[in-house]
């Protein structure tokens, strides 16, 4: 329609014409009725319009969702091109992007306009002819603002979308009336409806929404400069090894530039174990204008690490409920999280089962809204009451949190989402949050190639916003900083090009050896690259100083001739590494004088994982060696997985423990230790990728099934994490699998190194899959995070497994590529505007899970395994081939499970915690397996393959194929 006025105007060029028509009431409706007709074949595709028109076509377009095909070949065409200008996307823009009705057969009465004209309405003219003379006036400015060259109109884009979408929804959640409507309201044209009830008129709604959205975008600035902040946080100096952070802080203390405006990208790559979560919190605080209060959004991968970090910040920061929120998406986990800090430490030493940690279970993580009455009346934030109030939303509490609250501690999935939703509204409250507050990033380098690339939008939106972002990992990759950095200073540039307060870019890198600053001028990236690897020089020369705390050796094994003497022969390599690494590391039980170590035994995927614990239960070991396995992976029961990440929390957290002889204290740990009648005790976990970030946990030893040069980084920094190493050890104490399993039993396969890892069939292909050909010998001497902080010269990516991943990276960041679903395309054209990036690019993208429940059902008195569908719980076990392990093959091992657990007594032990009155015992253990019994199963699970299931073990397949 706007189309067809602009050429009624005669002129389709210049916003002149069309913008004089409205205001002169020139309009005639039969004209614009013709050219609608006329028009009605073709309105498959977005003609030519006046550039301004443009830009408000967009709007109307965009605020629902955004333009995007899902047609193979369509946006395979789109990528061929660089999309430079709103001008170019038009023509590519048809009603199949999204916009397309659900019956053909209605599309020709909608130009039939049986029931008029908004130009018959008077307060609807009105409001436009008020508006278009303000534009008018304006003209210029905007059109200087929006011109191809500048990059002004990406900010001025966004918040006028993000003004007009809150509009929409808060107007359009007002209620409707209930009167039965007349035949002559039944004549006039409604903007919503809630089943038969007329809710407003399309007239009223659209006034309503261009009243609301400029309310809103006057509001705006104060998400900026008038959100709450905590300056009560008083850090007390830092005892070695921790003075590093100070040193940090001064540093940017050093670099402020008085009376100028200034953004910051902080690099901080202290070594794993240094503080680096600490260190961030420090960081903001002297970021701030002032150096003393902060507000900002921790950003974390992982939900039991968000909630890990943000007890930290509790307890070292001192944070209250005022001041700190903490967002992971799952209030069944913050509830299970809760109990754990609740109960007494004592009471799990005492009792010895973490199925008896206590709290009350029914508070809610988020209790209170802050009220923000000194910066904001009710009236100017009433179009938030769709989120904030909870008479309308029961996540209002939550959303309040999220959104006001000086520190949030979310996983990133929930921040993310300001650039990832692409339909609907549940981008917006995350929009403003990254508006309000600045950005830390932890583990950066923790997500996949194709993640990152969702990661970098969150970053370039960072700076587009004119936020400050720290970026937190010890093994960030050379081109990774240049990636991010390059997206940051992008979207800087948007930012000043905006805002009439510009700001300098000052970098800042850290770790826990020195820190530098320097400011970078724009467009120059080259000059920010030059300093990082100034900065990382010398951080290697120290780290090659560092005392040898971990050294590694291959574990020999090869691929047989069949999958089922590979795997024997891999079992076999395994024990015999494990018994070798603990006669070379282990302390001695005090009370026993026992031999006693913490081994790791980490594999890439669930299932071998799983059948390697089982592997290692039923293996036969020397008469003086006891083991006692646990499996550690993310397809449990998630009360069976809280359960054991709160008791490995406790009993691997060995800051305490000097010298040869320990006073073990853990009851589960004394009774394997006096009951025992072997000499030698290893505690064996055998994990997947979930035990390599963040978890605050100290062993011994490891084996590592590798999958990307990283993870063996990551892996080794769980060995002796935190107990003091005074001197170089001398017998390794990390062994790495010559092959990884597919390597073992696919041999020929093109890409063994993946899901997890960097090799992809496509154009990252290795020579070889064995390990000896892959990493240089003196690298095992000594694993530290040098490889991957530090490019190797000349690259060899088809026969070094870390050279390949500096490759990928290196590709990565490469902004020649402008395609959609690349980091070039979203920072340098305008695909930006359509939902393309997203879709072809989505992060977490993969196959999706199935949320199961394992669920006790009151009628059956059993449990079973459903899945919920409406608010209803259908029974799933046999749709997806899902079934109990047999008990009659686990029986002979229970001796050897480290930690014994029964999903039915915690299930039980729960229940005691909350006594319902009006419930019976079967009817609470229902609710409370339907509250804590999720349990995630990845979508292949289409039955084709039996998937089993024992508490000890999670879900898994067995590697020798079951079939129905």
């Amino acid at each position: 329609m706007l189309a067809a006025i602009a050429k009624i105007s005669g002129d389709t060029e210049d916003d002149d014409a069309w913008i004089r028509l409205f205001m002169d009431g020139k309009l005639k409706k039969t004209a614009l009725k013709k050219e609608m007709k006329d028009r009605g074949s073709q309105a498959d595709a977005l003609p030519d319009m006046p550039p301004i028109m443009r830009l408000i076509a967009w709007l109307i377009l965009s605020h629902h969702r955004l333009p995007v095909t899902r047609n193979e070949m369509e946006y395979k065409l789109c990528a061929m091109e660089p999309l430079l200008s709103l001008e170019a996307l038009f023509p590519m823009v048809k009603s199949d992007w999204g916009y397309e009705g659900v019956i053909p057969a209605a599309k020709n009465p909608c130009f039939a306009f049986s029931r008029g004209f908004l130009l018959d309405d008077d307060d609807w003219s009105k409001s436009v002819k008020k508006w278009l003379a303000r534009l008018l006036r304006e003209k210029a400015q905007l059109q200087q603002l929006c011109a191809e060259s500048s990059q002004a109109m990406r900010p001025l884009l966004l918040y006028a979308r993000e003004a007009l979408m809150l509009a929409d929804h808060f107007v359009s959640s007002q209620k409707c009336q209930t009167d039965i409507p007349t035949e002559e309201q039944k004549k006039v044209l409604y903007a919503n409806t809630e089943g038969d009830n007329l809710c407003d008129t399309l007239s009223s709604h659209l006034t309503k929404v261009a009243a609301q959205a400029v309310n809103i975008a006057h509001q705006l600035p104060l998400f900026t400069n008038a959100m709450d902040v905590t300056d009560t946080v008083r850090f007390k100096p830092a005892k070695a090894p921790y003075q590093w952070q100070d040193k940090a802080v001064r540093e940017v203390q050093a670099a402020k530039q008085e009376g100028e405006e200034q953004a910051w990208f902080v690099m901080n790559m202290a070594s794993t174990g240094c503080g680096k979560t600490t260190a961030n919190a420090k960081l903001m605080q002297s970021l701030s204008p002032d150096g003393k209060s902060m507000r900002y959004t921790l950003a974390l991968g992982l939900r039991s690490l968000t909630l890990q970090t943000g007890s930290e910040y509790q307890e070292r920061m001192h944070l209250t409920k005022d001041e700190l929120a903490i967002v992971i998406g799952s209030s069944a986990v913050e509830e299970l999280y809760r109990q754990e800090k609740q109960s007494d430490s004592a009471d799990l030493e005492e009792k010895g089962s973490p199925c008896e940690i206590g709290g009350s279970g029914e508070e809610e993580l988020l209790e209170d809204m802050l009220s923000f009455e000194d910066n904001f009346t009710h009236e100017q934030l009433k179009y938030l009451d769709i989120y904030l109030d909870g008479r309308r939303n029961p996540q209002a509490k939550k959303n309040g949190a999220f959104l006001f609250k000086p520190v949030l501690v979310a996983t990133i999935d929930q921040i993310i989402r300001a650039t990832e939703v692409t339909r609907g509204g549940k981008g917006l409250l995350p929009f403003l949050r990254m508006m309000s507050a600045d950005l830390v990033i932890d583990e950066v380098d923790d997500f996949s190639p194709e993640d990152l690339t969702a990661v970098a939008r969150l970053v370039h939106l960072a700076g587009l916003l004119g936020r400050n972002v720290v970026l937190s990992s010890a093994t960030i990759p050379p081109d990774l900083a240049y990636g991010f950095y390059q997206a940051y200073q992008d979207g800087l540039c948007c930012y000043n090009a905006f805002s009439d307060r510009t700001k300098t870019l000052t970098a800042v890198w850290v770790d826990e050896f020195r820190s530098e600053s320097a400011t970078i001028p724009l467009q120059q990236p080259n000059q920010y690259r030059l300093a990082h690897e100034s900065f990382v020089e010398k951080r290697v020369k120290k780290l090659q100083a560092q005392v040898v705390k971990r050294k590694a050796v291959l574990i020999p094994c090869q691929p047989q001739t069949t999958k089922e003497q590979s795997w024997q022969s891999y079992v076999a390599a395994i024990k015999q590494a494990a018994l070798q690494l603990h006669g070379n590391h282990h302390v001695v039980d005090e009370k026993t004088n026992k031999e006693v170590s913490f081994g790791l035994v980490r594999f890439a995927n669930i299932d071998p994982c799983v059948n390697m614990a089982l592997a290692l239960l039923s293996a036969e070991w020397p008469e003086d060696t006891a083991v006692f396995v646990m499996c550690y992976h993310s397809r449990q029961v998630l009360l069976l997985r809280h359960e054991q990440e709160a008791y490995l929390d406790h009993v691997l957290r060995r800051k305490q423990e000097l010298g040869a002889q320990v006073a073990f204290q853990d009851a589960i740990l004394r009774r394997h230790l006096d009951y025992s009648q072997a000499k030698r005790c290893i505690f064996l976990v055998v994990a997947t990728p979930v035990e390599e970030i963040g978890r605050d946990h100290d062993f011994d030893w490891a084996i590592i099934e590798p999958s990307s040069y990283r993870s063996i980084i990551q892996l080794a920094g769980r060995v002796y994490r935190h107990r003091p190493c005074l001197q170089d050890i001398e017998a390794p104490n990390i062994g790495v699998m010559q092959f990884n399993w597919r390597g073992m039993v696919n041999p020929g396969q093109r890409a063994v190194f993946c899901r997890p890892g960097f090799e992809k069939a496509s154009r990252y292909l290795l020579q070889s899959h064995d390990m000896k050909d892959l990493v240089p010998d003196d690298n095992w001497a000594h694993i530290d995070a040098i490889p991957r902080v530090k490019v190797p010269r000349p690259l060899r990516p088809q026969s070094r497994l870390i050279d390949l991943e500096h490759k990928r990276l290196a590709d990565w960041r490469n902004l020649d590529d402008k395609s959609p679903d690349e980091v070039g395309g979203w920072q340098q054209t305008c695909w930006w505007m359509t939902g393309l990036p997203q879709y072809l690019r989505p992060f977490r993208a993969g196959i999706q899970d199935q949320d199961l429940c394992y669920r006790y059902d009151a009628e059956q008195g059993a449990l079973g395994f459903y899945k919920r569908d409406k608010g209803e719980y259908i029974p799933y076990g046999d749709m997806c081939n899902l079934r109990l392990y047999p008990e009659e093959k686990m029986a002979p091992y229970r001796e050897r499970f480290w930690l014994p657990r029964s999903y039915m007594a915690s299930l039980q032990a729960q229940a005691a915690r909350r006594p319902y009155s009006d419930a019976d015992e079967g009817e609470v253990l229902q609710r409370i397996s339907e509250r804590y019994g999720q349990l995630s199963l990845s979508g292949y699970e289409d039955g084709a393959r039996v998937c089993w299931y024992d508490d000890q073990l999670g879900a898994f397949h067995t590697l020798m194929n079951e079939r129905k």
